[in-house]
């Protein structure tokens, strides 16, 4: 009984590996976006034309080019940067603490290494703009 069974197990997957479609871009899920496409085609009645049509959908009422939103953007990068240095400025405090170094020196820890991310960060965007190579900074 068992031999029979195995028999069928293995006629049916042959039989499955035969009809199952190997090249359909629609079974395959990383080629959806292909396949949506090629049916746009044929829907504009063009279906061996080699471009492939973009829908976008409906306009964006972001204008990514309005000073308004180029200032909302500016204001929360500010804001989320003044928040990482504020707690930054903490935590470095704390492992100058846990260091041992005297109280009346722990402010020391985080100005140094906030201020040296600064001024190399900076010395990266002086070379950049300059058109030179940054490795070095």
């Amino acid at each position: 009984m068992t031999t029979d069974n195995t028999a069928l197990a293995h006629t049916n997957s042959n039989e499955e590996r035969a009809t199952s479609p190997v090249k359909d871009e629609a079974a395959q899920p990383e080629n959806h976006a292909r396949a949506f496409s090629r049916i746009l085609r044929h829907d504009q009645g063009t279906p061996s034309e080699s471009t492939t049509a973009v829908n976008t959908g409906p306009k964006s009422r972001i204008n990514p080019d309005d000073h308004r939103f180029v200032r909302l953007i500016t204001i929360g990068v500010a804001f989320a940067g003044l928040v990482a240095f504020a707690i930054s400025f903490v935590a470095l405090m704390e492992v100058a603490s846990w260091l041992g170094l005297p109280e009346w020196m722990h402010w020391a820890v985080p100005a140094f290494i906030d201020t040296a991310i600064l001024v190399y960060a900076g010395s990266i965007l002086i070379h950049k703009t300059r058109g030179e190579k940054t490795w070095q900074s």
